[in-house]
């Protein structure tokens, strides 16, 4: 069709001069053709793809993208990026059909198009890009998206140990490598930063990058105001996004291998000959007021019974204080209390 996108444009500007480019004319007439439209014998090039990238046009100020939501966000960083390559002030002008047309996704592209246009906006446009797209084949098969299926926390700590693995075996030449024990977390709520409380993509992954890397409460604690002073009022699946980086940073300062907050209890696992006698004593002895009982055999298990508790959130609350108490890092927070707790330790 590009012949027929040329002499629609003949009728309606006669007086410029056109050329036609793409992939399937033979080469020397293709070079003819971008050498003659560079040195100005022609006013307007109509070409395909074939001009995404490698091609330093200086003297191009405008450019004019047809059916601009068949296409991805780098092919249209790439597109954007061959004009205004000079002083000369450029312009790209990206033609789509009405909105209700385009899809979903397409709209969510061409977004992010024109919310970083500033220079230097490559990387935030990478970022968004897999975020629509999904991460591939980095995780799966085919291009599905697992990133959204695990977690973004889950993903970098995949990507870590991968990396991890590589450089020491390179460096020391060894073949198995054995990774230290990552901390599993189960929470029967969700936990993440819906869409529409932060619309923006890439502050969410900046966020959700920022609690990830938090190795104190206080720092948890500080991201927390952020967020609130930019998006006011927290939706459920937020907060417990901040619950869950507080129970994972007090999970590894006791050096637990799994943790577990479910309706009925909270379950802590550590590594086997990670715990010693004197540690199981002293989780005990931290533990006055609460009614926790320990597994012990090859593994060690500490269980906090909430059945009695009504309300989700006043157990969530009560087993974090409970964490922070055993770990030595308490909040100080007031914490929700079992309706008449009886303080027993029970040896399994």
């Amino acid at each position: 069709s590009i012949d027929g996108v040329r002499k629609m444009l003949e009728r309606i500007l006669p007086s410029l001069r056109y050329a036609i480019a793409h992939g399937q004319m033979e080469e020397d007439r293709l070079a003819r053709v971008m050498v003659d439209f560079i040195e100005g014998r022609y006013d307007v090039l109509v070409s395909t793809m074939i001009v995404e990238s490698g091609l330093d046009l200086p003297n191009v100020n405008t450019m004019i993208v047809n059916r601009a939501d068949r296409f991805g966000v780098a092919q249209l960083h790439q597109l954007r990026g061959r004009i205004g390559r000079s002083s000369r002030k450029a312009y790209a002008y990206l033609l789509v059909p009405p909105q209700f047309e385009v899809s979903r996704v397409a709209r969510q592209r061409l977004a992010a198009l024109t919310n970083f246009s500033s220079l230097g906006a490559g990387f935030q446009v990478a970022m968004r890009d897999l975020e629509i797209r999904g991460a591939g084949n980095l995780l799966g098969r085919e291009q599905s998206g697992y990133i959204n299926a695990v977690g973004f926390e889950m993903y970098q700590e995949l990507i870590e140990e991968a990396v991890h693995e590589v450089k020491i075996t390179h460096e020391i030449g060894q073949s198995e490598v054995k990774l230290p024990v990552k901390l599993k977390i189960e929470l029967e709520a969700d936990a993440f930063f819906p869409e529409e409380y932060m619309p923006d993509g890439g502050m969410r992954l900046n966020f959700y990058r920022e609690l990830s890397r938090s190795a104190e409460l206080s720092r948890v604690k500080e991201i927390q105001q952020d967020v609130q002073d930019r998006f006011g009022r927290m939706p459920e699946s937020a907060a417990h996004l901040f619950d869950m980086m507080r129970v994972r940073i007090l999970g590894e300062a006791l050096g637990a291998e799994k943790i577990a907050i479910t309706t009925a209890e909270t379950r802590l696992d550590f590594p086997e000959g990670a715990v010693s006698r004197e540690q199981i004593l002293e989780i005990a002895a931290k533990s006055e007021g609460y009614a926790v009982e320990f597994g012990a055999g090859s593994t060690v298990t500490v269980r906090l019974p909430l059945g009695t508790m009504k309300k989700w959130e006043n157990k969530l609350e009560y087993a974090i204080g409970w964490l922070g108490k055993i770990s030595g890092k308490d909040e100080g927070k007031p914490k929700s209390k079992i309706p008449n707790p009886k303080s027993k330790l029970r040896l399994t």
